[in-house]
């Protein structure tokens, strides 16, 4: 006996032609959330945006900071035939990195009222068999009161190898002369906040492998008032540039910025 279940219709199926036009449709008439969200709202505000108009204000002046404090960095890499044998970072080697001609002669003063030192990173990789070690110590001694000193620290690093660079970062606090504010002033110019020195492990002149130095600064221009005063000559004559200055008598050279 010949059992038959329910009939079933066969199903419709539209031309290939057809049903290509049917996806195209749907993928031409689909549209993001944020956007079906936005609708003509968002047409109106594109189109604002190309528009000059006057707009609602604050009914009173507003408090504002007009000496905003900034952040910059200034990078360094050494020179393989210049030894770094406890060198000074003094406060003119600070000021210096902030510096623009302001005399066809030469003269440069900085930008800058005041900078302070936010970070301090290095990177020192091996020559061959030779590791290289980069020690840092903070040195500023206030001569006159006694009062305001840095703590005796040394912070060092060491490569293990040409692929694997020795690396450290120093956040200065900022109740330390390493730290703290410096007026650009010719007040104690020579004074040293840090000494570096770099011990390439017996790498012959010319053969010393590279360290890169950062110093990452905060600085506050100098919109308000007259420059604090110090100047100094530089190569360079062409008035209003703007750079910095290498350190160490070439030892570590000015990355990516006018060298002045």
């Amino acid at each position: 006996m010949k059992v038959s279940g329910p009939e079933t219709k066969p199903q419709k199926t539209l031309p290939k032609q057809l049903e290509g036009a049917g996806q195209q449709l749907r993928k031409s008439s689909y549209r993001p959330p944020s956007e079906r969200k936005k609708g003509k709202n968002h047409e109106s505000d594109l189109i604002n945006r190309l528009v000059t108009r006057m707009v609602s204000s604050p009914r009173f002046p507003p408090a504002y900071l007009a000496t905003p404090t900034r952040s910059i960095t200034r990078r360094f890499v050494s020179a393989p035939t210049i030894a770094i044998s406890s060198n000074d970072f003094t406060l003119s080697l600070g000021h210096r990195q902030f510096l623009v001609v302001v005399s066809t002669g030469g003269l440069a003063v900085p930008w800058v009222d005041e900078w302070r030192i936010k970070a301090i990173t290095v990177w020192c990789t091996s020559y061959v068999d030779n590791p290289t070690t980069c020690e840092i110590r903070p040195n500023f001694t206030d001569a006159a009161d006694n009062c305001f000193n840095d703590k005796d620290s040394t912070y060092a690093c060491s490569s293990r190898s040409e692929a694997e660079a020795g690396h450290m970062k120093i956040i200065p606090a900022r109740d330390t002369p390493l730290g703290s504010w410096h007026k650009t002033s010719t007040l104690n110019s020579a004074g040293s906040l840090f000494d570096i020195n770099i011990n390439n492990g017996g790498a012959s002149t010319g053969n010393w492998a590279t360290t890169t130095l950062d110093l990452e600064f905060e600085y506050i221009e100098n919109i308000v008032g007259g420059a604090n005063g110090y100047s100094i000559t530089v190569a360079t004559t062409n008035l209003g540039n703007m750079g910095g200055a290498n350190l160490f008598g070439g030892g570590f050279l000015l990355q990516d910025i006018n060298v002045l």
